[in-house]
């Protein structure tokens, strides 16, 4: 609530959909679609605006309804100082659509204040302090905690935080030592990437995810998540003891079938599963690496000989083939691929409970 008697009601997804009085009249409600605000009602006058925003959500044009020329519209520096030319109808949210407070121009990042003007936070990362400094020395530009998208502010907008989290269900028979190597196997190799906490568990075990983020990540995943938007930090799939049904696994579904070969060495068995779920998750069920789209096709020779992003990764967790020698552990990352991992993901925050 702010001084003026402001209130906010946020979504499932941490957006804000109306803004009411102390009294709890509605003031303005605001539209979202795939995870973008595109319009906003103002409730006394009943005038619709329609947002355009840029590659990093910053509002650069703002429409009434039934007009064809801007009532707002305004560039940003890198830093997200405004420059504005048309300013006819008041619009607070602005650089990467986060909300410019009027008296202290600061903008609100839900954990944070930021400041455009010095291009730096008011405060040091929460998620960043009590960090092991030796973790970060490959990143110099993450040392200074105050510090906006690693220096990078065109390529980069900063949510909030930084997490990930893997949920998998086991179905058919694994013993419990199967299970455990499977879950730490994934995790392991997660953790040695760049991308902040990282939450492994199986379906069974305590969920600790605050109620507005299981209502995000609901959102974010299986058919809604086309609708709202995909997650990109939340993934479920299901280990089967069956084999493949078309000799492939499926981005929500492993079939640990497919290695029963190696279930003789329990260590084997759980790196070749988890090489396989982690395939299935980063390339295809939450699309991250340097070309999402050419992920979605099987990396296949004979479908795509010449493709250069697909030869650069023979051998590598993108390439589709199964693993061929899990006591070499699971296949490591192009490293672009890691690149783009590691910075789509750091600047993600998930909420837990205490």
């Amino acid at each position: 609530m702010k001084e003026n008697g402001t209130l906010y009601w946020y979504g499932v997804a941490g957006q804000v959909l109306q803004e009411t009085d102390s009294a709890g009249n509605n003031a303005k409600e605001y539209i979202f679609f795939a995870g973008k605000r595109i319009a906003r009602r103002e409730n006394s006058s009943g005038t619709v605006c329609h947002y355009f925003d840029d590659h990093l959500g910053s509002s650069r044009v703002v429409v009434q309804g039934g007009q064809t020329t801007p009532c707002y519209e305004a560039d940003f520096s890198p830093f997200g100082e405004e420059i504005d030319y048309v300013n006819r109808c008041s619009e607070h949210y602005k650089f990467t659509g986060k909300e410019r407070d009027a008296e202290s121009a600061l903008d609100y990042f839900i954990a944070r204040h930021y400041a455009s003007n010095l291009g730096r936070f008011m405060s040091t990362d929460p998620k960043l302090s009590g960090v092991p400094f030796p973790e970060h020395l490959t990143q110099p530009q993450s040392w200074n905690m105050y510090a906006y998208v690693l220096n990078n502010p065109l390529k980069f907008i900063d949510p909030q935080g930084e997490d990930v989290e893997v949920v998998v269900t086991f179905k058919g028979k694994f013993t419990e030592e199967e299970r455990r190597r499977i879950l730490e196997a994934i995790r392991k190799y997660l953790e040695k990437l760049d991308v902040g906490k990282v939450v492994v568990r199986e379906t069974t075990r305590e969920d600790r995810r605050t109620r507005g983020q299981k209502g995000t990540d609901f959102f974010g995943t299986g058919i809604l998540g086309f609708i709202f938007g995909r997650s990109r930090d939340f993934a479920v799939i299901t280990v089967s003891d069956q084999k493949a049904p078309l000799d492939r696994h499926l981005p929500e579904e492993v079939f640990a079938g497919e290695f029963a070969r190696f279930r003789n060495s329990t260590e084997a068995f759980a790196t070749a599963v988890a090489d396989a779920v982690l395939h299935e998750i980063l390339a295809h069920q939450l699309s991250l690496g340097e070309n999402p789209f050419a992920q979605q096709h099987d990396l296949l020779f004979e479908a795509f000989p010449y493709d250069p992003y697909v030869v650069e990764r023979r051998g590598t967790l993108y390439d589709s083939q199964p693993i061929s020698d899990p006591t070499k552990g699971v296949r490591p990352l192009h490293p672009r691929d890691q690149k783009a991992i590691e910075n789509r993901l750091k600047p993600i925050n998930r909420k837990y409970n205490d």
